[in-house]
């Protein structure tokens, strides 16, 4: 665990899909650790803690990067050259979202959404993931990458957190935080390795 963190320690990095491949395949590695740290089943989500559901391989994140996916990191400052991956955050194009609806996604099954008001989907960009190593915990991190975000967003933001059958409340509260708002309830008869669940889902507008 790091004790103290001035905020200069931390560097958020947006432009990862435009870096040499070496360094794109290390990033996605970093990523994936720390994603993997993260993951929980139907038994181990503890609705206190911050947890993840969805988890990746390097070829699925490469594909949803090169179909317009944004990886945003921070990175920490370990030396003078030295830099760690200690957070990410996934932007997508909105059919990342959309599929899950209409059954094109080959991770879910029977979508179904019901909002709460209406809005436009093709406005918004789809916040998919986002993610801090369990030593950074406290430090901030995740609002550094949400913050960054919100102020480059050029049109509004839906991502969606899991209520049922387990509720992600830390990751509720956090967005919340920030500005977002319940617009609905998502419902997937299945979803990769976890089953059955329903999601708020929430949009920031600018």
């Amino acid at each position: 665990m790091i004790d103290t963190l001035e905020n200069n320690d931390i560097l958020i990095t947006s432009n990862t899909s435009t870096a040499p491949h070496e360094i794109l395949t290390k990033i996605i590695t970093d990523v994936l650790a720390i994603q993997s740290s993260l993951i929980a089943t139907r038994e181990t989500a503890n609705s206190k803690e911050g947890f993840l559901i969805s988890l990746f391989n390097a070829e699925e994140l490469m594909s949803i990067i090169q179909k317009g996916g944004r990886l945003i990191i921070a990175e920490y400052k370990t030396s003078e050259t030295g830099k760690q991956t200690v957070g990410y955050l996934l932007m997508t194009p909105i059919a990342e979202f959309t599929d899950l609806l209409s059954n094109k996604s080959e991770h879910s099954a029977h979508g179904r959404f019901t909002p709460s008001f209406e809005f436009d989907f093709a406005n918004h960009e789809y916040l998919y993931q986002i993610g801090v190593s369990k030593e950074m915990k406290g430090h901030r991190v995740g609002r550094r990458l949400l913050e960054y975000v919100l102020k480059n967003a050029t049109s509004g933001i839906l991502t969606d957190i899991l209520v049922e059958p387990v509720s992600n409340d830390i990751s509720l509260q956090f967005f919340y935080k920030h500005d977002f708002l319940d617009a609905g309830l998502l419902e997937l008869g299945e979803y990769r390795s976890f089953g059955q669940l329903k999601s708020k889902v929430l949009i920031w507008s600018k």
